[in-house]
């Protein structure tokens, strides 16, 4: 059995540096749990702090992150290989491997190589170790409308997208207000989790108008990249969801939000 005081959770925290770079910064101390020599020690984390380049990273490809020990320097690999509970310990390693500690996860953005990002719009680098709340955000840039009459994206630039844990949910909303051509229909605004399922939604009528409408929801994903978006649907006529706050005049712009932890 290995030395519990030795594999104390990480004192860390993996951040996106630039496009190209990933650091493994302290955080609320110094070291992180390793297995070195078929021994578990506390690993000093260098002031320096050890970094990853995207070379060699595909786009649209989720890697986790872990951290190891080469020759006496700490060093951060991406790999394609899952995680798993050390049976020892109950440390997270690579499944496989002990000598690998997983410190995060990352899905790459467009570009050869791929690229790292992390946004309100693209949250695509989480923690294992030291996990916080992290915003998500999503809008229209100028009106956007359809006449479907059941549940449709509506225009994908809102699309809020993330990476999840399979032990966290995530928190979503939405507000706003949209306007129904036809009097006597009705328009139907709903969040969507990587499809045209409803989630959650809410359907109102009038037309001429600017009418309000608000969504809540939470869900537990599958670990991973998903996306989050705005979905309508109409009776019959057009709906149109606003882009702009006009305070006086009734428009309020679309917007989705959502909190993930990472």
């Amino acid at each position: 059995m290995a030395d519990l005081v030795n594999v104390a959770p990480g004192q860390c925290r993996l951040v996106v540096t630039s496009s190209s770079l990933l650091t493994l910064n302290r955080h609320q101390g110094a070291y992180i749990p390793l297995k070195i020599a078929g021994n578990w020690e506390a690993k000093l984390i260098p002031s320096t702090a050890p970094t990853l380049s995207n070379s060699g990273l595909t786009a649209a490809t989720l890697y986790y992150i872990y951290a190891f020990d080469n020759a006496g320097t700490l060093e951060l690999e991406a790999s394609a290989t899952g995680h798993s509970p050390d049976p020892d310990t109950g440390v997270e390693i690579q499944t496989g491997d002990d000598t690998r500690t997983l410190v995060g996860m990352v899905f790459m953005d467009a570009g050869t190589p791929g690229t790292f990002v992390d946004s309100t719009g693209k949250r695509w680098c989480l923690n294992w170790f030291n996990r916080r709340v992290l915003d998500l955000t999503g809008t229209f840039s100028t009106d956007r409308a359809t006449s479907s009459t059941s549940f449709v994206e509506i225009n994908t630039e809102i699309r809020m997208q993330y990476l999840s844990w399979a032990d966290e949910a995530v928190v979503a909303g939405g507000s706003g207000t949209a306007i129904q051509n036809t009097g006597g229909n009705a328009v139907g605004s709903a969040l969507g989790f990587d499809s045209t399922t409803i989630v959650a939604g809410v359907g109102f009528t009038g037309a001429g108008t600017h009418n309000a409408w608000a969504i809540f929801a939470t869900k537990t994903v599958s670990e991973g990249s998903h996306y989050i978006t705005l979905l309508g649907a109409v009776s019959a006529g057009t709906g149109t969801w606003d882009s702009a706050d006009s305070i006086g005049t009734g428009p309020m712009k679309s917007r989705i939000f959502a909190a993930i932890r990472g």
